[in-house]
């Protein structure tokens, strides 16, 4: 081979020797001739001696700085804390001593206002003594007391010119008009003086007189308040190096405070050198001076630093001292430590200058040894390459130059080396068709069969092929495809059940081709699957995305684009990240990566998000695809929105935990959460509250305003209590109008209570109900566990049981519950249900109590009264049953009893002959707002034959006040059909009289409570003779109820009273009893109680 064009790469280095010159040339030729270990070790060691004592004198100059400045700090530091100490027990001590002053002075004035009050002195005269007791206070050298009012106007001042003068002009009188008492401090100029002074005021209020008295003095006149041994232990403690002291003077000299001296005039022991430094101290503000000192005993005076500053207003100066020697000694150390460090610094460096010598002169010995071994012909041996520089250089170049010998020798066996491949080609190639296992065959161009090999044989033996024939029809079609063109083509024909891939190539001389055959049939099916599986992807409706190893998106089907949002153009090569929510926290995606690293795949719900943005939930599924060698080569995730169905079970949930109509917890939930709560509650050894809340006279609302507002006003309710709710508490809609609310942050009854005003403090502010205002009125009862009950359902039942008690006390307040309540509550539940029967076993009766006319003395009617006398047991007090059947709601079937029943005894009485007494009969309020009432009357009346004109029907004030417009109304239809109407307990209700004066009413009952102690008890007295001339001004006819003396009757028809009733009369009478009443009376001679 011809080598001469080919480049020595290292041809083009050269070596050059540079001297420098300034130095004598034997002693470089010299220096140059010892080995590098040497050379480097003298280099070394004379630049690092060098380089060390320029940083040890910089590091000690910079030291001896550092210290001075701190000395300075520590100094400056501790005067600072000294003069704040000082200046801060001054400030104490004249705050003190003007607050009592002042306190005094307030003690006096009350002591002037006690004399006043008894009638000692007149007021005028107690200020005047006042005055003159301010004039007799000093306080410091120039201080005085001075009085101000409310408006800023000067009462009294040592200057008499100035009081009567308006002092609001002043800013430090604003703030005492604003607060009246307290400590101030500000600057004054009094007249006549250049600059502000520094003062103090205390001042305090004297209500009576509207008096501020103040107490005020310059702060510099306080010197003798100050107590120097509040602060003598802190300031002697303070040290400065080993035996630095602080101390206090004034700027007098006089010591106060000194770690060795006692108190005296510093100048006294001084010496002539010690004055001056005393007196500069004394004479500047702040000073730092360094001065020598010789201690007794010492041999020797030594350098000491002074530092002092100036307490103005104290009229003080404070100081520290110490030596510097001792703030120096660390300079000294480092010093020594340094020339330490430096010969140790010599004695490390030699051996260390040794081993680099040996590391740089190493690799020129190993390149040495190599060009050895090199020359016994090895020519793949290369230098190692030790160090980098010249050393490396020259063992790259060596490598270099034997690369390029070594290239000519391998470009040679790599000839010889292919000739031998081509020969082993030819023969190869001349075996090719015998031992392909792929059918060949060679056809002459009139379509003769020349050749078959055997596999051609085997796998084509059905097809008629036979050498020296001509191929039958089919395969000239198959030979024609694949040879039409120049190039070779190719043609897929099925042949016995079996597709082959047909391709041919002519031979060099242009008379017959050679046909290779080859067998696709797997191929054509997976083909078809390939089909299918695609068809299947673009059409599903489920997304699908297919990303490689590394997550990155390689395709999508169009449900993706469908669901996303996202195309195909957006989100190939993305993350699948660009769908990610912010709905889970990061560690479920971290297990969602562990589930498809161990197992390959993992499915579950997920949250998503789309490209509008909007967060949607999908069941996802994914799944590792691996190759051959069982490798994860990518990943496919079928996925598809399931919002709908979380929306329906979202739905379901609401309805079957959550209240319709507040959207609150209803009652199943709440039992849940409540067990859950006393479940934690038990193991925690903690206390839980519940309360049960109930809107008082609600059904009230529902049936004046209606059922929406009713709804309004529960949502507002319920949104109010949500608001104040805190972390951990439940709440929820328990029935109707009734809530219940569970805390956990109670340790006791008292927070219970404390919670329980905040929710009607929630609740008391007015609903706008557009057209009006509604106040809530809130009756709630408090159950505490373990307390009250061990599980939800007797704390719950507790809580009730206390809620109504709250609503028996007057309602709009709340109860705690008590053990006591439980039988009550028991006694009541019976009470209710021997109720509920008493009608069907006739228990119920009516009694009559008469009415007398005052001019006649005759009975002119009767009140019916209702009394229960249970078969088993003692008769119950309507004053128990009523509000009970009032609040089940059995009131009105047993008013219409009552209706029924009274109406049949008067027209009795008609029968009797008596065809003017009128009954009286109650209405309850349940009653009242029936609106079926009218027509139910009116029924009775035709069906009893009684007269309109002897019914009086009897309302109380609070009943027609509920909806006075509604009542009027009602109570016109009544007077129209010819019934009179009373309101009953007149003057202990609503008595509005501008709505009295438009009721369509007959007749006011006086209730008895104001008859019982007429005429004794003037206010009663005046009380009924206001109702009679209210009522016959308005030509109304009076009712006194409970006439029970002859001195009521006395003073009752002395007033002109129309009608009364009560024992003095007659007691009520069961029904004969009244019949017999009625035919006896004869006249107006009282009756004997019966």
């Amino acid at each position: 081979m011809n080598y001469s064009n080919q480049a020595f790469p290292c041809d083009g280095l050269l070596v050059s020797h540079h001297y420098q010159t300034g130095f004598p040339m034997s002693f470089i030729r010299h220096f140059q001739n010892l080995p590098i270990r040497n050379r480097m070790l003298v280099s070394y060691l004379t630049a690092f001696i060098i380089a060390l004592s320029l940083a040890g004198l910089g590091a000690h100059t910079l030291l001896r700085i550092t210290i001075e400045n701190h000395i300075r700090n520590t100094f400056e530091s501790t005067t600072g804390t000294i003069h704040n100490l000082v200046r801060t027990a001054g400030n104490v001590s004249i705050r003190n001593h003007l607050r009592t002053v002042v306190e005094t002075n307030i003690r006096f004035l009350h002591t002037l206002q006690t004399e006043v009050i008894e009638g000692n002195l007149s007021e005028e005269e107690a200020k005047n003594q006042a005055r003159s007791f301010f004039h007799s206070q000093p306080i410091g050298h120039t201080g005085y007391v001075y009085v101000l009012n409310s408006g800023g106007i000067l009462q009294h001042h040592m200057d008499e010119s100035l009081v009567g003068e308006d002092m609001s002009h002043f800013e430090f009188v604003r703030f005492q008009k604003k607060n009246k008492d307290g400590y101030i401090e500000y600057d004054w100029k009094n007249p006549g003086e250049t600059k502000t002074r520094p003062k103090a005021l205390h001042m305090g209020y004297f209500e009576p007189w509207d008096w501020i008295v103040s107490a005020s003095s310059y702060r510099e006149e306080f010197r003798d308040l100050l107590r120097v041994e509040d602060f003598r232990k802190s300031i002697e403690d303070l040290k400065f190096g080993e035996t630095g002291y602080a101390m206090l003077l004034d700027t007098k000299g006089e010591l106060l405070i000194h770690p060795i001296y006692e108190p005296q005039n510093i100048e006294e022991w001084l010496d002539s050198e010690g004055r001056p430094i005393i007196r500069k101290i004394l004479n500047t503000r702040h000073t730092t001076h360094y001065y020598s000192w010789q201690h007794p005993g010492e041999p020797a005076p030594r350098e000491k630093i002074v530092l002092s500053a100036h307490i103005p207003e104290l009229d003080l100066v404070v100081a520290a001292t110490g030596y510097m020697e001792e703030f120096n000694r660390p300079l000294k150390n480092l010093g020594q430590t340094l020339a330490a460090g430096f010969f140790l610094c010599i004695i490390a460096l030699i051996p260390l200058t040794i081993l680099l010598g040996r590391s740089i002169t190493k690799p020129i010995e190993s390149l040495v040894r190599t060009m050895q071994e090199a020359e016994k012909g090895d020519f793949s041996i290369r230098a190692p390459i030790l160090a980098g520089g010249e050393s490396g250089e020259l063992a790259r170049c060596f490598n270099h130059f034997m690369e390029y010998i070594q290239r000519g020798r391998n470009t040679l066996q790599r000839e010889i080396t292919q000739r031998r491949e081509s020969e082993e080609k030819a023969r190869a190639l001349a075996r090719f068709p015998d031992e392909n296992p792929n059918p060949v065959m060679r056809i002459k161009k009139d379509y003769t069969l020349d050749y078959m090999n055997r596999a051609a044989v085997e796998q084509l033996s059905g097809e008629n092929l036979s050498i020296g024939k001509i191929i039958p029809e089919p395969w000239h079609k198959i030979v024609r495809g694949c040879t039409r063109t120049k190039e070779c083509g190719s043609v897929e024909a099925e042949v016995a059940d079996r597709v082959f891939l047909f391709t041919a190539s002519p031979l060099s001389d242009g008379k017959a081709w050679y046909l290779y055959g080859h067998e696709i049939t797997e191929k054509k099916a997976y083909e078809r699957l390939l089909l299918l599986s695609d068809t299947v992807f673009e059409n599903t409706i489920e997304g699908i995305c297919i990303t490689d190893a590394d997550m990155n998106i390689e395709r999508i089907n169009p449900a993706f684009t469908a669901i996303t949002g996202y195309g195909p153009e957006e989100v190939m090569g993305q993350n699948p990240r660009i769908l990610k929510s912010d709905v889970h926290p990061p560690g479920f995606y971290k297990k969602v990566w562990q589930a498809l690293l161990e197992k390959g795949e993992w499915s579950g719900e997920i949250w998503n998000r789309r490209k509008n943005g909007e967060t949607y939930p999908q069941w996802l599924a994914i799944t590792g695809i691996p190759n051959e060698k069982g490798k994860t080569i990518r990943y496919m995730a079928v996925f598809h929105d399931i919002s709908e169905l979380k929306t329906s079970k979202e739905a379901l949930h609401f309805q079957t935990f959550y209240d319709a109509l507040t959207g609150l917890a209803n009652r199943r939930l709440l039992t849940e959460q409540l067990e859950r709560s006393l479940a934690h509650a038990k193991d925690q050894k903690e206390k839980i509250a519940v309360f049960f809340l109930d809107i008082d006279n609600f059904k009230t609302v529902n049936d004046s305003l209606g059922h929406l507002t009713g709804d309004r006003i529960l949502k507002e309710i319920a949104r109010r209590l949500t608001f104040m709710l805190e972390e951990d508490e439940i709440l929820a809609r328990f029935a109707g109008d009734k809530f219940i609310l569970a805390s956990p942050l109670i340790q006791n009854s008292q927070a219970a209570i404390h919670i329980a005003r905040r929710i009607r403090e929630t609740l008391e502010k007015p609903f706008d109900l557009e057209e009006r205002e509604y106040y809530a009125s809130l009756s709630m009862g408090i159950a505490i566990f373990p307390d009250d009950g061990k599980n939800e359902e007797i704390l719950i039942k507790n809580a009730e049981t206390a809620m109504y008690r709250a609503k028996q006390t007057g309602k709009n307040t709340f109860t705690l519950f008590s053990p006591e309540m439980n039988s009550l509550a028991i006694h009541r539940m019976d009470m209710e249900s021997q109720l509920r029967k008493a009608l069907e076993n006739n228990e119920l009766h009516l009694v009559y109590q008469p009415k007398v006319n005052l001019y006649s003395g005759k009975i002119i009617g009767a009140e019916a009264l209702l009394r229960w006398q249970p078969s088993n047991g003692p008769p119950v007090s309507p004053m128990t049953f009523i509000p009970i059947a009032e609040e089940t709601g059995l009131i009105l079937p047993i008013s219409s009893w009552v209706l029924e029943k009274a109406m049949q005894e008067a027209v009795i009485w008609k029968e009797r002959g008596f065809h003017d007494l009128s009954i009286a009969i109650n209405i309850s309020a349940s009653q009242f707002k029936q609106q079926e009432l009218t027509a139910e009357i009116d029924a009775l009346l035709k069906k009893t034959g009684l007269r309109p004109e002897q019914l009086e029907l009897e309302l109380t004030e609070s009943i027609i006040m509920q909806d006075a417009e509604a009542a009027i109304a009602t109570l016109s239809r009544f007077n129209r059909m010819g019934i009179r109407f009373a309101i009953d307990d007149f003057g202990t209700g609503y008595s509005s009289l501008s709505y009295l004066k438009r009721f369509p009413i007959q007749v006011l009952k006086i209730d008895k409570s104001f008859i019982q102690e007429i005429p004794g008890n003037k206010d009663d007295a005046s009380i009924v003779l206001s109702i009679l001339s209210l009522a016959h001004n308005l030509g109304l006819k009076v009712v006194a109820e409970g006439v029970e003396t002859e001195e009521q009757l006395d003073f009752l028809r002395s007033k002109n009273c129309d009608m009364m009733q009560g024992y003095l009369f007659s007691k009520p009478l069961l029904p004969e009893d009244f019949r017999y009443l009625i035919d006896q009376n004869a006249g107006i001679r009282p009756m004997t109680v019966l």
